[in-house]
């Protein structure tokens, strides 16, 4: 599982760049949303690794506000914003079509309410944006072990939406 968190931070960094490369705006600041932030570490990781120093970071979690100093000296963050909030099944606490940029690593695979948070980080991103999201592969060995001996899969649930 640490495995799939560091490749998923991996992804989200060279999704990112990748994007800031062909979007970045000369003067202005880039609004980027961290769903399920947690403890801000990885949050940091990313900004620190981002070709822009100019992010109007922003984060959500259910747990308790990041630690006061998530904002280290070159992680390229401008400014920090967090919000406590349950975001399954609710709605994300922001306006529509505030965020230039939209990611969350190993989180999605923990909601029930899967659609929903798919259109709730689409809803909140602006026109042309960037969402990423990274969750752990099913068929990973400890879900695959898990399914053998007739349990569901450590952390994965089935969306409720039907098509």
């Amino acid at each position: 599982m640490n495995r799939a968190f560091e490749d998923g931070q991996l992804h989200i960094i060279k999704c990112i760049n990748k994007f800031l490369e062909a979007h970045l705006k000369e003067g202005r600041d880039i609004a980027m949303l961290d769903v399920g932030i947690s403890d801000g570490v990885v949050a940091n990781r990313v900004c620190s690794a981002l070709n822009t120093k100019r992010i109007a970071l922003y984060g959500v979690d259910l747990s308790e506000n990041p630690e006061n100093n998530l904002i280290y000296e070159g992680s390229n963050v401008k400014s920090f914003e967090f919000v406590k909030s349950n975001i399954d099944p609710c709605t994300l606490p922001y306006e529509s079509e505030k965020f230039d940029v939209v990611y969350s690593n190993q989180v999605i695979e923990h909601m029930i309410y899967k659609d929903h948070f798919i259109e709730e980080c689409y809803r909140v991103l602006k026109r042309g944006g960037l969402c990423v999201l990274s969750t752990e592969n099913i068929a990973s060995i400890d879900n695959l072990m898990c399914l053998m001996v007739g349990q569901d899969p450590l952390v994965q649930h089935t969306s409720t939406k039907v098509v």
